[in-house]
């Protein structure tokens, strides 16, 4: 499944920044892919992650157009959203039972 986000500039704030890092932490295991709209932050970046650069603010069909190129699964996330890592888990079993 790929991820696709906006974030803040890790920068503007230690909150911000925290939370943005903590939820890409737990991406890392949930998503086969990451999109992120913005200046690439070696902070989020890996191996998974791509980075598009943009105007400050994405609008949500510049992303929904980023989703729609990718294989699969994707979905819009906020940029400081924790996922469970059994979220790999509940699409491998939408996917085994044929749920799209």
């Amino acid at each position: 499944m790929t991820a696709v986000s906006s974030f803040r500039p890790l920068v503007e704030s230690d909150e911000i920044a925290f939370n943005q890092i903590r939820a890409k932490e737990s991406w890392e295991d949930a998503f086969d892919q990451i999109i992120y709209f913005g200046e690439e932050d070696p902070s989020l970046a890996s191996a998974k992650t791509t980075f598009i650069r943009c105007e400050p603010f994405p609008t949500i069909k510049t992303m929904m157009s980023a989703a729609s190129l990718a294989n699969g699964w994707t979905c819009l996330i906020n940029s400081d959203i924790v996922v469970s890592p059994m979220l790999g888990t509940v699409v491998q079993e939408c996917l085994r039972k044929k749920i799209e």
